[in-house]
């Protein structure tokens, strides 16, 4: 065996959702270049800098799989196909998410509901299950038992105007986190829900167009003003929390909805 192929097998694997764009796109960038990583990414559209990446690294490093993260047939699909190359999962990013549609409780429209509830909720679930397995066995390269990793957000303790199933869903994440922590302590794996702050994101630029009408003018206009003084975060920022928490997060937090500049994440930062 090559030292290239060993150190490779010694790399984790992880499965990273809503790679695409924003947060998602910078932490599977951190996890090639600082962790050594090899990612399955799923996403419902590919980008050209997102192509970019999947090019550079190649696909000895990144199974790169288009499809809807709202389907559970797909997410099964993702594990399978990881476990078929690299033999194993050692961690979950889950990112994937939307805030549209935006409108208050009183107006939505419910058909879409489904869509955003599998979009926003369930697919963690969805890929969650078939992975767990994978997860207890602690492939990890410190040896630890797999860890998951969930992208919620400040909304999911706040009461946004407009933003109704979108802070419906990430509050459910954060239960999920506690729940799942609780259930799989005695297998050793680690799940955390990480608040990854105001990010400069194509989020960012829906509200600016959307939010006017049906945001809370006082809560919309603490974004434009973020926006307009250069405070909105780089995604490789909180990125890179993401990431470090899906190969070497602390176990000893499982279970927590965690900021990402929390001062025992620091380690992680970049």
């Amino acid at each position: 065996m090559s030292a290239h192929t060993a150190q490779n097998d010694r790399s984790p694997i992880i499965i990273l959702t809503g790679a695409s764009r924003g947060l998602g796109l910078s932490t599977l960038q951190i996890l090639l270049s600082r962790y050594n990583a090899r990612v399955t990414t799923l996403s419902r559209s590919t980008p050209p800098d997102f192509q970019a990446v999947v090019e550079k690294y190649g696909d000895d490093r990144v199974l790169a799989i288009q499809g809807d993260v709202g389907d559970q047939a797909t997410n099964a699909e993702v594990v399978k196909r990881t476990v078929e190359k690299w033999g194993g999962v050692d961690g979950l990013v889950l990112n994937a998410g939307g805030l549209e549609p935006l409108g208050r409780i009183a107006d939505l429209d419910l058909s879409v509901l489904t869509t955003c509830s599998n979009t926003n909720l369930h697919s963690a679930l969805y890929i969650i299950q078939p992975a767990l397995p994978y997860l207890r066995k602690g492939r990890g390269a410190d040896g630890a038992k797999g860890r998951i990793v969930l992208t919620s957000s400040g909304a999911s303790m706040t009461g946004y105007v407009g933003w109704g199933l979108y802070c419906m869903a990430k509050s459910g994440l954060n239960a999920l986190a506690r729940v799942l922590a609780n259930e799989e302590k005695e297998a050793g794996v680690a799940v955390w829900a990480v608040r990854p702050g105001v990010i400069n994101t194509d989020m960012q630029s829906l509200l600016r167009d959307k939010g006017p009408g049906v945001m809370d003018p006082t809560q919309l206009q603490k974004f434009q003003d973020m926006y307009d003084n250069g405070q909105l975060l780089p995604p490789d920022e909180p990125g890179a929390v993401l990431a470090g928490l899906a190969v070497k997060g602390p176990i000893e937090l499982t279970g927590e909805y965690i900021e990402w500049k929390d001062d025992r994440l620091s380690h992680l930062r970049l």
